[in-house]
């Protein structure tokens, strides 16, 4: 599977040696592809300079091995009747696009009503939901 990863999951496995980072290790070791866009990536950068500075080094380290795809900024005709934030967009845009089979996000805010939802093909997951979809329990 491809699993697209918001900027807030970057950030929590710079962040912290804990569950985000242990999710992303067992999503790597299951061959299922993690997929990540510059946009997202640069979020969490900014964010952990701002944070913790410390654990940039650990963010290059974490994304060094991931997919890194072409940012869309638009969603597909189909599926323009999502509201989300603009600034959200090319999250959900961007997973469509490459053809993401999961987007995996922290934001409950934004796009917790569409957790457990799928949307132009893509699945959209909490941490917790997306451990449950690949690993069970």
């Amino acid at each position: 599977m491809r699993i697209f990863l918001d900027a807030n999951i970057l950030f929590s496995a710079a962040f912290s040696n804990g569950a985000i980072r242990r999710l992303i290790h067992d999503i790597r070791n299951a061959s299922h592809t993690v997929v990540v866009n510059r946009y997202v990536i640069d979020e969490a950068l900014r964010n952990i300079s701002i944070h913790r500075s410390e654990s940039l080094a650990i963010l290059h380290e974490i994304t060094a091995s991931m997919e890194v795809v072409p940012t869309r900024l638009k969603l597909p005709t189909s599926v323009r009747g999502i509201a989300l934030p603009e600034k959200d967009v090319p999250v959900l845009a961007t997973a469509l696009s490459s053809r993401c089979d999961v987007l995996m996000t922290g934001d409950v805010r934004h796009f917790g009503t569409l957790f457990g939802t799928t949307v132009g093909g893509t699945a959209i997951h909490s941490p917790v939901g997306t451990a449950r979809m690949l690993f069970g329990g």
